[in-house]
């Protein structure tokens, strides 16, 4: 049975170059390539979408009642194709399954 555990971070963090040892540094590396450009300043995002759960969630007991989890944008237009595309079924979701999470745009 192979192990994927730490000697695999160790491994990829020799042939990369960069120090791979703890659990951030694989969570900053790994996920760097996912961005599609450099990184936005925080400051110009003016458009966002605020995302709750509804009061049945069950997942409320886990997360707790004031969870939400913000993204912001750099446009409107940016904002409101997420939205749209956010409040979509999701294509993998069983028959009569539905999301249950609120979507609030944001402007600041």
């Amino acid at each position: 049975r192979r192990s994927y555990g730490r000697s695999y971070g160790r491994s990829f963090g020799r042939s990369c170059g960069y120090s791979c040892d703890s659990p951030k540094a694989m969570m900053d590396l790994s996920n760097r390539h996912n961005l599609r450009g450099p990184p936005l300043d925080p400051g110009n995002l003016r458009f966002g979408i605020r995302v709750t759960m509804l009061a049945s969630d069950p997942m409320r007991g886990l997360l707790g009642n004031e969870w939400h989890k913000e993204h912001w944008f750099a446009s409107s237009t940016e904002r409101d194709e997420a939205l749209l595309e956010m409040g979509k079924r999701h294509a993998y979701s069983r028959i009569g399954d539905a999301p249950s999470i609120r979507l609030e745009p944001l402007d600041r």
